[in-house]
């Protein structure tokens, strides 16, 4: 039987970009919650995420390939870059046959599709970029890394909402084990800064998170989260 391992770790999170920046925030108890800033709430009762808060797409691709990707993608880019650095693999024309990608993601591109329909609604399809489908589609999400990095082995998406980390690195790890591969740049994107998304989810699992002016991610001893508000609301829960 083989052995797997893990060589290397990529993080773009909340927390920063890195394995650094995410490491130092989780060892000091920093949150990755805060106001929303990439869509208008005026009109939400909720206005608070996760969003990545120093993320330079230009540090990872080249400005020139940025505009036909979906964020998704460029944020998956940049955690295999992390996690390239982190193992230290180099593929060359010897292994590159025996090293795949599995990288999935919830949803894939939303917000391109919904920019696309607000340009198509005011000023027809003409207004369709033909990079519109390869922008959003959740495969080419690990089709990129494999271009950047030249990995030739497996290359393929898993898509099971918030399940997808988990069954990405277990099929990566089933790839090597029944020998398919030598080695998977495998993992999530789960990105979902989207107004519809925002709209429909988290209202629902925290409808009293209307008014915050300051926000922080507890872990009660028992595993469940939930976020409170120090200054607005002492006891969201009793309404």
């Amino acid at each position: 039987m083989r052995r797997v391992v893990v060589t290397g770790v990529g993080a773009v999170s909340p927390l920063g970009c890195g394995n650094a920046k995410n490491w130092d925030a989780l060892t000091t108890g920093k949150s990755g919650i805060g106001l929303i800033t990439r869509f208008d709430t005026t009109d939400l009762s909720v206005k608070i995420a996760g969003e990545v808060p120093d993320f330079n797409a230009e540090e990872y691709i080249d400005k020139k390939e940025i505009k036909k990707m979906d964020l998704f993608i460029q944020y998956a880019l940049a955690a295999a870059h992390f996690a390239m650095e982190d193992s230290g693999l180099v593929i060359n024309e010897e292994n590159a046959e025996r090293v795949g990608v599995l990288v999935g993601a919830g949803l894939g591109g939303l917000p391109t599709i919904e920019k696309y329909h607000t340009l198509v609604a005011e000023g027809g399809y003409k207004k369709i970029s033909p990079f519109f489908i390869p922008m959003l589609i959740i495969n080419l999400a690990p089709g990129h890394i494999s271009i950047r990095y030249g990995a030739k082995g497996p290359n393929v998406s898993s898509v099971s909402a918030c399940a997808t980390s988990t069954h990405s690195i277990g099929d990566a790890y089933h790839i090597i084990k029944r020998g398919d591969a030598d080695a998977m740049i495998c993992g999530l994107e789960g990105r979902f800064d989207s107004r519809l998304v925002h709209i429909r989810n988290i209202i629902g699992l925290a409808p009293w998170a209307k008014d915050f002016s300051a926000v922080s991610l507890l872990i009660t001893p028992r595993g469940n989260y939930f976020i409170a508000d120090t200054h607005v609301r002492q006891n969201p829960s009793a309404e």
